[in-house]
């Protein structure tokens, strides 16, 4: 039996003395598990995908998320043995089904065990000892698909909270609204705005199981805290006030900060950000992250829309700093600029966000890989990274983490249809490793 507590102004939370304004109800869906705290279980997405009797169409030079994703397709009446240089861009999952025969050179079970990897020598700071356990990692983004096996034995909190509608410039009227909690899945085929019908995210899988995930997972036993949105009943995504929402759960982790041993504290926070600040708005969240950095030594990254990040070919080594290039994403872009432009002599801190394999919203077991990456992922990346270091240096700040980085990058020269680049910025892992004492 589920083990329902309702919370009026005072709350106890993980065993935390929390104060909550205003009169709520919260539900602990984490059944019986005493150092779990679950709000909420979102619904899987179903793709409700069937036979697909050809590829699909798509711009071989137009390089965007999800232009050729196969994910829950059948493709086993399909023949694919021309179809390779399609096939190495493709996203797909471990629901899609493929035909018997199959071009040579692609082993999509492969690549996609191969993409659980973080790469750049991560596994080995595993086998050292460095994994995370006893620190503590925050994720604000969309809502999570809980219960998936990647990551769930990490997941100790996972919290909804109110968004606030924007009424006028100087006003905002909290709007607190319950999620449709009808079980079922989607019979669309498209996962556009599902987040808010209830349903779990692909970018809040994506991260937990980056930073924390048991097979694909940075720090993989680090202590996973999430915080999502109760999504509003509106078609007009402007009216909601976000940065309130995040201020709101930047305060909800310095609150359980405020209760926990300082070993267990949080030390590092990932903030999803997918609309743009105002000036007052960014100066709000920075007055905070400020504090929380100051204080008690906390990460915070917060995910913009650079696409800057490693790229790999499916079937190469993520741990071989060698065969490294830009991403999918902005591969274009590098190889279009001169050697005296930013994208080769700025300052860069580059980590892999291509053919990563990371859990699917789709089920509780099911696994997704994605070839073209999101910026995201970089930000994940480094926010477990930085757990490890926590677990291996406690007092290391964000400032000493990241000179320490950037005094330890790798770089590559790459030539492609006749033009020669130098990729610099790429993370060596190891040596930077070695230089937090």
């Amino acid at each position: 039996m589920r083990n329902i507590t309702r919370i009026t102004c005072i709350a106890l939370i993980i065993s935390i003395s929390i104060s909550i304004s205003g009169c709520s109800l919260y539900i602990n869906k984490a059944e019986g598990e005493k150092n779990k705290y679950i709000d909420r279980f979102p619904l899987p997405v179903e793709l409700n995908r069937s036979i697909l009797k050809k590829l699909p169409e798509y711009d071989p030079y137009l390089y965007m998320h999800n232009q050729l994703n196969l994910s829950g397709y059948d493709l086993s009446e399909i023949n694919l043995n021309e179809n390779l240089s399609e096939l190495i861009l493709a996203d797909y999952d471990t629901t899609t089904k493929w035909p018997f025969s199959m071009p040579e050179g692609f082993n999509p079970k492969g690549n996609l065990e191969k993409g659980k990897n973080p790469g750049l020598g991560i596994r080995d700071l595993h086998k050292e000892g460095y994994t995370g356990e006893g620190v503590s990692l925050a994720i604000i983004s969309e809502p999570l698909l809980v219960d998936h096996e990647e990551y769930y034995e990490r997941l100790v909190h996972y919290e909804e909270l109110a968004l606030t509608l924007k009424i006028s410039d100087s006003e905002t009227e909290q709007v607190r609204t319950g999620i449709n909690q009808k079980q079922g899945l989607v019979t669309e085929d498209t996962t556009n705005n599902l987040f808010k019908k209830g349903y779990a995210s692909y970018i809040g899988t994506a991260l937990a199981s980056i930073a924390v995930g048991r097979s694909s997972g940075v720090a993989p036993k680090a202590s996973l805290y999430y915080f999502a949105p109760k999504y509003l009943d509106t078609q007009d995504d402007s009216k909601i006030d976000y940065t309130a929402w995040i201020l709101e759960a930047l305060n909800r982790i310095e609150q359980i900060n405020d209760g926990l041993d300082k070993s267990k504290r949080i030390q590092s926070i990932i903030i999803f950000k997918k609309y743009d600040y105002t000036l007052e708005d960014r100066n709000r969240i920075q007055k905070v992250i400020n504090n929380l950095s100051k204080s008690q030594g906390v990460l915070i990254l917060e995910i913009t829309s650079s696409n800057y990040g490693l790229g790999r070919q499916p079937s190469s080594d993520p741990d071989d700093l060698n065969i490294y290039e830009p991403s999918l994403l902005w591969n274009a872009s590098f190889f279009m600029y001169s050697d005296t432009n930013s994208y080769t002599l700025s300052p860069a801190l580059l980590v892999p966000i291509d053919s990563r394999t990371t859990a699917a919203p789709t089920g509780v077991n099911q696994y997704i890989y994605n070839r073209i990456g999101e910026s995201s992922y970089a930000s994940a990346y480094l926010a477990g990274l930085y757990v490890l270091a926590r677990q291996k240096k406690p007092d290391l700040t964000p400032e000493h983490f990241f000179n320490i980085l950037y005094e330890n990058t790798y770089s590559n020269n790459i030539e492609k249809h006749g033009i020669r680049r130098r990729l610099n910025g790429i993370l060596d892992v190891k040596e930077a490793f070695n230089d937090i004492k």
